[in-house]
């Protein structure tokens, strides 16, 4: 008698063991670029229409008969079938699970990757094209680590996927930000950080390009100490041959670095050439100086 409790007993744990294995066998942890080169998971993407926005739908079938926890890794490219139209590049740092053999569906944020093309409509399909390169995925992971603005984390996308200038990352109204996020990409490609920021006007409706260069606007950031006490401080424009192009007034952005002053440039009404911007106090001591170089034929083009 003792022999068959004994039995069922060592049978019964083996059963709980088992099943206790079994079980976590049965939940996997994958990231979707895995996932679909394993054929794991099978992808059909559309748009929703726009591009810097939750503008990727993602319905994900789980082809596997266990549940599927997936990473959505940042950089990962999607193309349309029509190629007038945007590739689509994933924030990512999203997660999703799977039941086995099910579907499910998910937003994304996207940014675009293709500035020349149109922006797309709802409904249009895409189609996995790859991930982007390792400074690409490190910037994303910067972006929604840090909460960059994600007008601002767009221009960033552009420096990679279509060559824009380093100077074009930059958004107007996050001034402080838009240096920050400059120094870090300059930082992690090894080139010099601009005197000046590129301001792109961008649209976003569907189905219209999203760039107008043409009206282009270029701003010189200049700064100074608030902890140096009660200065009168003078900010001039000058002319490469020294003489005063204008004097600047302008409201002042004070935080805990200091004072900032926003200095617009306007190729269509500022003449190409080469201006330099000063910052001084009465005493001439020069607190800040950047170089504004304008070349119309850099703007004046779609």
């Amino acid at each position: 008698m003792n022999c068959n409790h004994s039995a069922r007993f060592m049978l019964l744990f083996c059963c709980c063991i088992c099943w206790h294995c079994s079980s976590f066998a049965l939940e996997k942890h994958i990231s979707l670029l895995k996932g679909m080169v394993s054929k794991l998971i099978t992808v059909k993407a559309v748009s929703t229409g726009g591009y810097c926005d939750k503008s990727l739908k993602l319905e994900l079938t789980n082809n596997s008969r266990d549940s599927l926890k997936v990473d959505i890794q940042p950089g990962l490219i999607f193309r349309p079938d029509d190629s007038s139209f945007q590739d689509l590049v994933v924030l990512g740092n999203e997660h999703i699970e799977l039941i086995p053999e099910k579907t499910a569906d998910i937003t994304l944020q996207t940014f675009c990757g293709k500035s020349y093309a149109l922006s797309p409509f709802p409904n249009l399909n895409y189609h996995f094209l790859k991930i982007g390169d390792s400074n690409l995925v490190r910037t994303l992971k910067y972006v929604s680590a840090n909460n960059v603005p994600i007008r601002l984390a767009q221009s960033g996308v552009w420096y990679f996927t279509n060559h824009h200038s380093i100077a074009s990352i930059y958004s107007y109204d996050y001034a402080r930000e838009s240096e920050d996020f400059a120094k870090y990409i300059a930082g992690l490609m090894k080139v010099k950080l601009p005197d000046y920021f590129i301001q792109y006007k961008t649209e976003n409706k569907p189905g219209q390009a999203i760039i107008s260069r043409n009206q282009t606007k270029l701003y010189a950031q200049m700064h100074w100490s608030a902890g140096e006490g009660f200065r009168n401080m003078h900010l001039v424009v000058f002319n490469k041959n020294g003489s005063v192009y204008k004097n600047i007034e302008a409201d002042q952005i004070i935080d805990k670095l200091g004072y900032t002053v926003k200095v617009e440039f306007d190729p269509r009404r500022d003449p190409q050439g080469t201006y330099i911007v000063k910052v001084f106090d009465d005493a001439q001591k020069v607190w800040d100086q950047k170089t504004v170089v304008i070349e119309a034929s850099e703007y004046d083009s779609q």
